[in-house]
């Protein structure tokens, strides 16, 4: 099946790296956008769509900072935001309206984002994987990042962001200073680790974080910029789309890892509070990374949805 490779230019001027899998003549299935999370890239989603290609079409865009976007930085204090604007030139340029839109992690916040700044009636459904639509804790919500370490993880995010305060955004990673790639790659490293339920992967998750591989492997140092914008736009913030998601009509479908540390499973199975049609899909072996943690339930459910 045919895989094109291209780059999108922003109304900015970024270049913003996406994959074009399978058929792209007209047929009567819309095609499909999957929105990766953070420090992962369109590829993520190779190994699902590739044997639903034949008869699928999907868009994989790369977000600025990760993979082939890793040189295309911020141009607006707010991660969720760019990504949704970034969105919306993609559906314009591709003309994609109609289309069914998946989001995990990152790629939901800028889902929902998407829904205050556009709205998510220009697609036919939606999938939203492993978010919670609340960011920060508050009187009112206990499941935000990190549910009840949000403060201490809160705390040292801020922390890292004040170490790198006046330093220039335009130097290679090598060329900071020792002890600011350390920090920066101890935190990533220390986040991930969070990810995964499955035994083996959060084995080796927390045996490498200390050594800084996870986010070696996983943000691209041309990229470090956008990290710190990340932690800033989750820690400062108004990531509370409750209001946002009530007047979501489209279809929607919920897949919520039981287990899942950064966004405990509470306050995402909540979402059905404010779209009450959302069907809710529970993996209850799974941590954040449902689709690493149970792979044969998630291509069934990302089969399903493509169906629907």
């Amino acid at each position: 099946m045919p895989i094109k490779s291209d780059f999108l230019l922003t109304r900015d001027g970024a270049k913003l790296h996406y994959l074009d899998v399978g058929p792209r003549q007209p047929n009567s299935r819309p095609p499909v956008i999957l929105l990766h999370g953070f420090g992962m890239r369109a590829q993520m989603w190779l190994p699902n769509v590739l044997p639903l290609a034949r008869q699928q079409r999907f868009i994989l865009p790369t977000f600025r900072g990760f993979g082939a976007s890793a040189s295309s930085h911020l141009t607006r204090p707010d991660i969720a935001g760019q990504n949704a604007d970034d969105l919306e030139d993609l559906v314009n340029a591709l003309q994609l309206d109609g289309a069914k839109l998946g989001g995990f992690s990152l790629g939901a916040i800028t889902a929902l984002h998407y829904q205050r700044s556009y709205s998510l009636e220009r697609f036919s459904a939606y999938l939203h994987i492993d978010q919670s639509p609340v960011v920060s804790n508050s009187d009112d919500w206990d499941w935000g990042l990190m549910g009840p370490n949000q403060s201490e993880n809160f705390a040292r995010g801020k922390a890292l962001l004040e170490a790198f305060e006046g330093v220039d955004r335009t130097l290679p990673f090598k060329q900071l200073p020792a002890r600011l790639r350390r920090d920066f790659r101890a935190w990533m490293g220390d986040f991930f680790a969070t990810c995964s339920a499955f035994p083996p992967m959060l084995a080796l998750a927390k045996a490498t974080a200390p050594t800084g591989l996870p986010a070696r492997l996983l943000l691209p140092s041309t990229g470090w910029p956008v990290g710190l914008d990340c932690i800033h736009s989750y820690t400062t913030l108004d990531y509370d789309f409750r209001p946002d998601l009530a007047s979501v009509r489209i279809p929607m479908t919920l897949l919520v890892g039981a287990h899942s540390l950064p966004y405990p499973s509470a306050g995402q199975i909540s979402i059905r509070e404010q779209v009450p049609h959302a069907e809710l899909r529970l993996f209850k072996r799974s941590g954040h990374t449902v689709m690493l943690d149970e792979p044969v339930k998630f291509q069934r459910e990302l089969k399903r949805f493509i169906n629907s």
